[in-house]
């Protein structure tokens, strides 16, 4: 009898751990959406000289522009994904800090917008101007 209540223990245990541990992962999903799961994705960063603008539509399509030149395909794709480990789309503001690291590569940066439509066509959008701090995300 005392194996089997042991037996019986360990089972619900193992069972609590695995509900617990897919719980946890399941909000770890809420909580950092993959933007690739959205229908679009769009980000502007204007500068006094030049503006700058990436788009991903879903599924595999995207274009970034940098001035006059486009990009499209892979280097587009490369381009995007480095941008978006800089901007944390998780955050509800574009902060000065984040305008600030992009200001190594952009220099004398205006302006950011972010636009993104997920799959209910619920729009979200970001904006940070210079001068004006940390803007709270329109919705």
């Amino acid at each position: 009898m005392m194996k089997t209540f042991r037996l019986s223990l360990f089972i619900i245990l193992l069972l609590l751990l695995l509900i617990s541990g897919l719980a946890a992962g399941k909000a770890g999903l809420a909580a950092e959406p993959a933007w690739y799961e959205h229908s679009s994705l769009k980000v502007t960063i204007e500068t006094e000289t030049k503006l700058y603008e990436w788009e991903y539509e879903n599924p595999d399509e995207f274009e970034y522009e940098e001035g006059h030149t486009i990009w499209r395909g892979d280097q587009a794709k490369q381009s995007f994904e480095h941008l978006l480990t800089i901007i944390d789309l998780t955050k509800p503001v574009i902060s000065d800090h984040t305008a600030e690291k992009l200001s190594s590569k952009y220099e004398q940066i205006e302006r950011i917008t972010v636009t993104r439509i997920d799959s209910d066509n619920c729009i979200q959008t970001w904006f940070w101007n210079k001068g004006e701090g940390t803007e709270e995300a329109l919705s």
